[in-house]
């Protein structure tokens, strides 16, 4: 069965219709929660709600941030903009990533407490 060019922009037509419908429904759910609920959600999703995961995820942020398939693509220039985005001279150590991630975590921990 041979879909004519008119079959095929309808069927896209469609489906590129139903993904906006999704994504809205998405974000009203979304943005129905409270502030706290969506914070707690992120962390529940993002670091399956476990500081390890989250200091596992600050570590390899510190080490480069990779693009697509390529890891650690041009280390140095992703960690120059993360030390201006943190407006800072210098990247934490280990030890430093450690801590900041068990503290962001203790804090998404205890997000309406």
């Amino acid at each position: 069965m041979r879909l004519s060019s008119v079959g095929v922009d309808r069927v896209h037509n469609e489906w590129v219709e139903s993904e906006h419908v999704c994504r809205d429904a998405a974000m009203r759910d979304t943005f129905a929660q409270s502030e706290t609920n969506r914070i707690k959600r992120f962390y529940q999703s993002r670091f399956k709600g476990s500081a390890d995961n989250l200091v596992i995820a600050f570590r390899k942020l510190v080490d480069g941030i990779d693009v697509g398939k390529f890891e650690n693509i041009a280390a140095s220039f992703t960690q120059w903009l993360l030390t201006q985005a943190a407006h800072a001279s210098r990247l934490p150590n280990q030890m430093e990533t450690d801590t900041l991630a068990l503290i962001y975590a203790a804090f998404l921990e205890n997000m309406g407490r």
